[in-house]
């Protein structure tokens, strides 16, 4: 049985410190709530592991980038995506893989 997908980002939301979003490097964001110990949502729309996320409290949105050069908005009203823009990179610039360590315990 393979591992279970690794978190490769966290972020509060602003008014319900309870409510966390998680980025993992399966591609997916998990909206988790602490309090009562469930994954309320799993938004898909990326295709590569999610890289950053960001909430805005003033357009009431979820911000996700992921390694597949792309940025969803995601409402916080219903977890729905609302728009997707892909990165245009300057001319000769291409993406490159990063490579994480992994800490071993003794």
């Amino acid at each position: 049985m393979p591992p279970p997908p690794a978190t490769t980002f966290l972020a509060f939301h602003p008014q319900d410190n309870n409510i966390i979003a998680i980025g993992m490097d399966d591609s997916t964001i998990q909206i988790y709530n602490v309090r009562v110990d469930e994954v309320k949502s799993k938004l898909k729309g990326h295709s590569k592991r999610i890289t950053g996320l960001a909430f805005s409290h003033v357009l009431n949105v979820l911000v996700s980038s992921g390694a597949d050069a792309q940025i969803c908005v995601w409402s916080l009203d219903g977890w729905e995506k609302q728009k997707t823009r892909y990165v245009q990179l300057p001319p000769g610039r291409t993406l490159s893989p990063i490579r994480h360590g992994r800490a071993v315990s003794s």
